[in-house]
This record gives structure tokens, sequence and C-alpha cells, in this order.
């Protein structure tokens, strides 16, 4: 892939998660009317449920922290800094923060049922950055050996 391209890539990477952040935020301030939402298309009372918003302003403060952390990571990226110790350590956090919010959705799940397949798939996605968290050290290990040889 040509170089110019890759950069676009990355800044249009560091654009949508910008937005992504944009969105959660704004939407923490609607999280019990999501609820409220919610219920009422499920056919359960229209009321609020605290545990359920409880469980979401959770969620949520979780997944800015990924964004956060994504944002840290695609500025390496566009320094050209990926097979870095910083690098691993974003991809090794955001990995953990996916984790944190399977088990948020997993026990979300006593109230709504679905939210267990959203906390398979978040325990999955954690899985594969956890994967790419190990080739990444890997190369840093291997960038290293390189750069003394030399």
């Amino acid at each position: 892939m040509p170089k110019i391209n890759r950069k676009a890539s990355t800044i249009l990477s560091l654009g949508l998660t910008v937005l992504a952040m944009a969105i959660i935020v704004a939407a923490m301030f609607f999280i019990p009317q999501i609820v409220r939402w919610y219920n009422e298309l499920t056919g359960r009372p229209a009321a609020d449920n605290p545990d359920a918003i409880i469980h979401l302003y959770i969620a949520f403060s979780v997944a800015f922290a990924a964004a956060v952390t994504l944002l840290l990571l695609l500025k390496n990226v566009i320094k050209e800094e990926m097979f870095t110790k910083s690098s691993v350590e974003y991809i090794r956090t955001i990995s953990w923060l996916c984790f944190a919010e399977a088990v948020i959705f997993a026990s979300l799940a006593r109230i709504y049922l679905p939210s267990l397949l959203v906390a398979f798939v978040l325990a999955f996605l954690g899985l594969i950055l956890r994967v790419v968290k190990n080739v990444f050290e890997q190369a840093n290990t291997i960038k290293a050996e390189n750069d003394f040889t030399v």
C-alpha cells in the first residue's frame, strides 16, 4: 500500500475515533432515556431501571477510556512508532478494557439477556487484541535485536 494511503487511512481512523468519543460522551447524557426506550420497545414497564443505568454509565466510561487509548495508539502510528513498548502497552490496555466491558455486559445479562451476546463479542475482541499485542511485543523484541546487530 502506498505511503499516502496508509497515512490517509490512519488519519481517517483518528477522525473516526474522535467521532466515537464524541458519540460516547453525548450518549452518556441520554442513558436513562435509552433505558426507558429499550424497555418500551421490549414491552417492559417504561420506568427507569437504576441497575441498568449504572451498568451503562460504567460501560460507557470504560468505552471512553478505550477510545482515548486507541487515540494514543493511532498517534504512535502517525509518528511511525508502531513497534514500541508504548504501542504494546496501549494494545494491552485496550484488550483489558474489552474484557472489562465483557464482564459489565455479562452482568447486565441478568436484566437484558441480549447483552450476553455483546459480552461474548467483547471478550472475543479482547482475545484477538491479546494476540495482536503478543505479535507486536515479539516484533518489538526482534526490532530491538536487529538494532543491536547493526
